[in-house]
């Protein structure tokens, strides 16, 4: 069984089988679903990536050139440290840009696995005057890679740089649930499971149960 924590507002819960879903913007906690890149990294994976492929920087000096960042041509070294400032400076917007995307993209149900914790029924429940649903996930999920359950670490996820875009592209699926995943200790007691659906770009305020 998981469980939602409501106020009076929550019997609508019981009366349309339905849950509200939530978006990124609707988590009033501002270190919540928050991500960033690994700069620190960003140098040993383009180093390791051109003794992988040396002919790579082939690749790198075009995009240096049509970006018209200046460099020396008959060195490596300066190609390659060139070459990791840009890719940076490109990657410091996805943060951003795919935040804006999961916003308008995926819609989130936040549950919990325990039934009579007292904060939660104090934060949540405008204090114990409301109720808590109880619902068996058999019945309402179809997918069970939709159901999440929180990880409590105060380290926030951080997005591998790349050159290669199909890596990248290719991982944003498993950011997506890290990042959804990923909550501070602080809130361990909530022992909160996430359920996410794709809205493929449709307005659906509402998840139905027994579906």
């Amino acid at each position: 069984m998981l469980y939602k924590y409501c106020d009076t507002k929550g019997f609508g819960i019981l009366e349309k089988s339905s849950f509200r879903l939530k978006r990124f913007e609707d988590f009033n906690d501002p270190f919540e679903l928050v991500f960033g890149v690994d700069e620190d990294s960003a140098p040993n994976n383009i180093k390791r990536e051109y003794e992988e492929n040396s002919n790579i920087i082939k690749d790198w000096s075009r995009i240096l050139d049509n970006k018209n960042i200046e460099y020396d041509k008959n060195s490596k070294e300066d190609i390659l440290n060139r070459f990791t400032k840009f890719i940076i400076s490109e990657f410091i917007e996805i943060p951003d840009f795919l935040r804006k995307h999961w916003n308008d993209t995926i819609g989130i149900v936040c549950l919990s696995e325990s039934m009579d914790n007292i904060q939660m029924w104090a934060h949540y429940t405008e204090n114990h005057t409301g109720i808590v649903v109880g619902i068996e996930e058999s019945e309402f999920v179809k997918d069970r890679e939709s159901i999440i359950t929180v990880c409590y670490r105060d380290k926030m996820v951080l997005l591998l740089i790349t050159s290669y875009r199909e890596d990248f592209d290719r991982n944003v699926y498993k950011y997506l649930r890290e990042v959804l995943s990923r909550k501070e200790t602080k809130w361990s007691y909530e022992k909160e499971i996430r359920l996410y659906v794709n809205l493929d770009e449709k307005d659906y305020r509402w998840i139905l149960l027994h579906r």
